[in-house]
């Protein structure tokens, strides 16, 4: 989250894709910590203005949340990513 917070929004979207790839490799593509990388990934690309690869992004850690045993609908992950949802849809002017 470092070069996130410091601007460094194009070398944070390498860092993000890079853990999201090991993470599908060595956890698979259901895992919840898939998910997080995946919501982390969405929130840059929300903020260099790729609307729909972050909707992307969040819609698949959402149904990752949704599934999870772990996880599921009551988990605070599940609002947070909800509200990622919003955040892009009220950019693109989706109402």
């Amino acid at each position: 989250n470092a070069h996130n917070k410091m601007g460094q929004d194009a070398q944070a979207l390498d860092f993000y894709s890079r853990a999201l790839s090991i993470r599908e490799q060595a956890l698979g593509p259901g895992h919840p910590d898939t998910a997080r990388a995946l919501s982390n990934l969405g929130i840059v690309r929300h903020k260099l203005g790729q609307l729909d690869e972050a909707l992307k992004c969040h819609n698949r850690a959402l149904h990752i949340i949704e599934h999870s045993p772990a996880l599921g609908p009551e988990n605070p992950d599940y609002a947070r990513t909800l509200c990622d949802i919003s955040d892009v849809y009220d950019d693109r002017g989706d109402y």
